[in-house]
């Protein structure tokens, strides 16, 4: 328990836990889904995901510190989306309300990813 941990997959996903963030052990997993596996409530239809969506497991699990999660993004897609005027951000899927919540993310235009800082899991996407 405590021990930090980096997990990344060949797509570029992964996620990065820090010492200290578990007060005990715990079994990570993830599984990914494609874009057009999503669907939105009717108060979210115009939300356009630019990466894969990245089921994060164990789903509601607190963290003590913040972990690093990363997914990959396109960077064309991403500059596209940017230049139309829409913002893209790290979202994740609020399981009490149904909606998708965003959280401020960093671009790594070399290496293709955004990165978040976040205290859980649950399904995680980049989003405009």
């Amino acid at each position: 328990a405590g021990a930090p941990a980096v997990v990344k997959s060949s797509a570029g996903a992964g996620v990065s836990i820090p010492s200290g963030a578990t007060t005990s052990d715990i079994v990570v997993s993830a599984k990914g889904y494609q874009v057009n596996d999503l669907t939105f409530s009717s108060s979210q239809e115009e939300l356009k995901a630019v990466a894969p969506v990245l089921d994060m497991k164990p789903d509601g699990y607190r963290f003590a510190q913040p972990v690093a999660l990363s997914l990959p993004v396109n960077v064309t897609a991403l500059d596209a989306e940017q230049s139309g005027g829409r913002d893209v951000s790290m979202a994740f899927l609020n399981s009490t309300t149904g909606l998708w919540e965003f959280v401020s993310g960093t671009v790594n235009r070399t290496t293709g990813t955004i990165t978040v800082l976040t205290y859980h899991f649950s399904l995680w996407s980049a989003m405009s």
